[in-house]
């Protein structure tokens, strides 16, 4: 019996890595360790301030970028990036802040906060210099979960925002046609009540000339 248990959760552990290694969604397993031993830190003299914290203290944020580390990728996290490997993407976080370094500083804040996930829509720089619009998404480890690790998230975006970028010019052009149909209508409907009274006009000068040319029959 325990063989087979041992067996079904080998089993088991697999299909999660193959799982995990397949998803549509480019995921990173991330080492908070070296994070989160500082924030226990802080919270333990009474800092509750941390945004204003890193303000102050902006190298704390350089030094996460080189102590938090990527453990584990899926293939799409490679893809994205412009990887070779997996290999090419366990490292320092500090890759994934080089399009956004601000980024860097609002993640930190919300784990120290206490939220279980930050979310956000911004930019990556790949490895070969292409800039990415992404859905960034992290979530957060709670005790008694396993605190070392957090999960990292990102979806390419780029395609969304093009879409929404064109529908706002289309949206813009109909209302630009709109209010051009609009002004057409209304100076017709000037002209034509312009035109009658002028209509007029002419018609009584006309006929006021014809009157004055008459002979005189007296």
């Amino acid at each position: 019996d325990d063989g087979r248990m041992s067996w079904d959760f080998a089993a088991s552990a697999e299909d999660y890595r193959k799982l995990i290694h397949y998803l549509p969604v480019a995921l990173w397993q991330v080492d908070t360790r070296g994070a989160s031993a500082e924030f226990d830190r802080l919270k333990a003299e009474g800092l509750s301030d941390i945004a204003g914290h890193l303000d102050r203290h902006p190298e704390l944020v350089e030094l996460a970028k080189d102590i938090v580390r990527v453990t584990a990728v899926n293939r799409e996290a490679v893809s994205l990036f412009r990887g070779k490997s997996a290999a090419d993407l366990v490292a320092p976080v500090r890759y994934l802040f080089a399009a956004t370094p601000e980024l860097a500083k609002r993640v930190m804040v919300a784990h120290f906060e206490g939220r279980r996930n930050y979310i956000e829509e911004t930019r990556i720089a790949a490895f070969d210099g292409t800039v990415i619009d992404v859905l960034f998404t992290v979530t957060y480890p709670e005790r008694p979960e396993q605190y070392d690790s957090s999960l990292i998230t990102m979806l390419d975006i780029g395609e969304r925002l093009r879409t929404e970028a064109q529908l706002r010019v289309l949206q813009a052009d109909f209302t630009h046609a709109a209010r051009v149909s609009t002004l057409g209508e209304l100076a017709t409907s000037i002209a034509h009540e312009v035109t009658q009274p002028l209509a007029a006009i002419v018609t009584n000068a006309e006929t006021s000339l014809r009157w004055l040319k008459r002979e005189d029959v007296s």
